[in-house]
């Protein structure tokens, strides 16, 4: 079985971030994310902690003219990181960095000889291997916990999908059915503006409420906007990411280090 990540990048200095809408209702976070610094971070501790896929082929495209520096790319390169530059002119008229995810995964789909694609966030640091047993179903995809779900949901679904964790196998075509059911969402819902940033995540629920096999998969992740305190004891040992943009407090994961260690006493 051959696994390859999929993973998505712009310049830390002009992406999009969540867009313009979100930053109106939230002006707490940056304007721009440093995806260049976590995508070393991110890179870096797959290389060191990935296991039986610390040598898995990793793909990182920027589908825009908000190309990362140079300097990134080189130190991409000595991780091993395959980085493309393909230009889509669909990103000219996104208001949304979020948007690139689908769109960029959808063609490294077709393009990429691998049996699965992993789809990470560059924010999201491993923490441990990914278990084997997550590639014997053809998709999963990190979901929200009951403490956690969206205060508005598109469909009705039993799961609230999070787009920072995929495991597809290229056979389902996942990624081109998720960019397909982006880009056309709008079209038939109206999405509230100040959740417009997370369209691409309410398309994998319109995709579950369509018919389609989707395995979620909870509590795999602790961050700045992933409470510890959600976590059951009985999962503590199975949390893979520490989720958090570099700007982001540590707190929730210093407490979770904290319980970890309690619990392993």
């Amino acid at each position: 079985m051959k696994v390859a990540l999929a993973t998505v990048i712009e310049s830390s200095n002009d992406n999009l971030g969540p867009g313009a809408a979100w930053k109106e209702w939230d002006d707490t976070n940056p304007d721009c994310e440093p995806l260049e610094e976590e995508a070393i971070r991110c890179f870096t501790a797959w290389r060191k902690r990935g296991g039986w896929l610390a040598d898995a082929d990793i793909y990182c495209v920027c589908p825009s003219h908000r190309l990362p520096s140079s300097e990134t790319v080189r130190e991409l390169e000595g991780l091993g990181v395959t980085y493309i530059e393909k230009f889509f002119s669909e990103t000219d008229g996104f208001d949304c960095g979020y948007m690139n995810v689908p769109l960029a995964c959808a063609w490294l789909e077709d393009q990429v000889d691998a049996d699965f694609l992993v789809h990470v966030d560059l924010d999201m640091v491993l923490m441990q291997p990914l278990p084997q047993h997550l590639f014997n179903v053809s998709v999963t995809v990190g979901a929200l916990c009951d403490e956690e779900m969206k205060p508005w949901q598109l469909v009705e679904v039993d799961n609230n999908f999070e787009s920072c964790f995929i495991i597809a196998s290229r056979e389902s075509g996942f990624f081109g059915r998720w960019w397909y059911e982006a880009r056309t969402l709008p079209r038939f819902w109206s999405i509230p503006e100040k959740i417009s940033a997370e369209t691409e995540e309410y398309a994998i629920d319109a995709m579950l409420a369509k018919g389609m096999s989707i395995h979620p998969l909870f509590h795999y992740q602790v961050g700045f906007r992933y409470n510890p305190a959600n976590i059951p004891d009985e999962n503590i040992p199975g949390v893979l990411f520490h989720h958090n943009h570099m700007y982001e407090s540590k707190d929730n994961f210093d407490e979770f280090m904290r319980r970890k260690l309690r619990w392993r006493s």
